[in-house]
């Protein structure tokens, strides 16, 4: 965890969630939080299929409309790459959820960002999206339940630096919470 120095603003080390449908806005955010002297981790543009021989994200995302026994290594990619997401999850100051309109819905977040929202919930790591997620089908009240701070495509380092304290107070409000509730039940 970033602990606040002298320095207005330190770097803090990001992990990008979203739809490997949506690779170049995750391309350019990473590019824009790099320019701001963040280390930015994110889902991998290329996906390694065998030895030596790897894969777009783009082409990638292609194939997971297709019956797994046309390539039955699809799995074993897709697997690897969410546990490395996981791995950048748990290392991360910072969870920024890159949720552009998708789909008709404004701040669109898909089943697998929601897997990650919630790894990110499991290592307590404060968290963010790009913009609103209220809207998101089927998961709006899930959504609104975590409290994502919403920068509302704000990436400047100001915008950054108060998610990312405003993500650690509701952290320590949720340990304050849970530790309530654990007397709560012992007293019972």
């Amino acid at each position: 965890m970033i602990e606040p120095s002298t320095a207005a603003y330190p770097s803090l080390r990001v992990t990008l969630c979203g739809s490997m449908r949506r690779i170049e806005w995750l391309r350019q955010t990473r590019a824009t939080l790099e320019a701001l002297g963040h280390l930015v981790q994110m889902p991998p543009d290329y996906l390694m299929v065998d030895e030596g021989k790897a894969i777009s994200a783009e082409d990638f995302c292609h194939l997971q409309n297709v019956a797994p026994s046309d390539h039955p290594w699809a799995w074993r990619v897709k697997h690897e790459a969410m546990m490395r997401q996981f791995a950048n999850i748990r290392q991360a100051d910072l969870v920024l959820v890159v949720n552009p309109p998708s789909q008709g819905i404004k701040g669109h977040i898909g089943v697998n960002t929601a897997m990650e929202i919630a790894v990110a919930r499991a290592y307590n790591k404060p968290l963010a999206c790009l913009y609103s997620a209220r809207d998101s089908y089927g998961r709006r009240s899930e959504i609104h339940a975590l409290d994502l701070v919403e920068l509302e495509g704000d990436l400047s380092r100001d915008a950054v630096w108060t998610a990312y304290q405003r993500g650690l107070a509701q952290v320590e409000q949720r340990r304050v919470d849970d530790a309530k509730a654990s007397q709560d039940c012992t007293t019972l």
